[in-house]
C-alpha cells in the first residue's frame, strides 16, 4: 500500500474520531433536523458495521498481503467513524437495512468462495459496496445540520474515495483469474 495515501487517510479518521461525540450548542433545533441528523447517524453506523464485519468475514479467506492490508485497513478506519459517533442520537433506516441486507448476502456468497477466489471476490464486493456509499454519503452531507456530523460525513467520503481508489489499484495486479 502506498504508504503517503494511507497517512493521509488515518490523518483524515483521526479528524472524524477528534469530532465525534459533540453535541451542537445550538437549543432551537426543529423535531425534524433531530430525526434527519439521527438517521445521517445511523446511516454512518451502517456502513460502518458493513465494512467492519465485511472485512472479519473475509480475514479468513484472503491470501494476498496487499488485500489483507488494504481489509486491515479498512476496518480500522470504519471503526474510527463508529467511535467519532459514540454517543450521538441515531435512528434506522430502510437504507441502513438494505446496507446489513447486502452484507448477509455477501457473506453467504463469501463462505462458499473458494479459498483461490477470495481475494478478487472481495476486492469486486468492496467496489460494489463503495459505489452504493458515496452517493449516500453525498446526500448525508446534505442532510446533515450539526457541524460535527457534517465534518465526520465530508472526512468519511473523503476515505472512501481513497478506499476506492486502493482497492481498484490491488484488483488491477491481481493475478488474473
Amino acid at each position: 500500500m502506498n504508504q503517503r495515501m494511507w497517512g493521509a487517510a488515518l490523518a483524515t479518521v483521526l479528524v472524524l474520531v477528534s469530532c465525534g461525540g459533540r453535541q451542537s450548542s445550538s437549543t432551537g433545533e426543529s423535531a425534524a433536523g433531530n430525526a434527519a441528523e439521527a438517521e445521517v447517524v445511523g446511516q454512518l453506523l451502517a456502513i460502518s458495521e458493513v465494512e467492519v464485519s465485511t472485512a472479519d468475514i473475509a480475514e479468513s479467506l484472503l491470501t494476498t498481503p496487499d488485500v489483507t492490508t488494504l481489509a486491515e485497513r479498512i476496518n480500522m478506519d470504519h471503526i474510527s467513524v463508529r467511535y467519532s459517533v459514540k454517543g450521538l442520537p441515531s435512528e434506522d433506516s430502510d437504507a441502513a437495512r438494505a446496507l446489513i441486507a447486502a452484507r448477509d448476502s455477501f457473506a453467504v456468497v463469501f463462505r462458499a468462495t473458494p479459498p483461490a477466489s477470495g481475494d478478487r471476490v472481495f476486492l469486486e464486493h468492496e467496489l460494489q459496496m463503495h459505489a452504493r456509499y458515496i452517493p449516500m454519503l453525498d446526500a448525508m452531507a446534505t442532510k446533515a445540520e450539526k457541524e460535527d456530523v457534517k465534518t465526520i460525513v465530508q472526512r468519511l467520503r473523503e476515505v472512501e474515495d481513497l478506499h476506492v481508489t486502493a482497492i481498484e489499484r490491488v484488483l488491477k495486479d491481481l493475478p488474473a483469474k
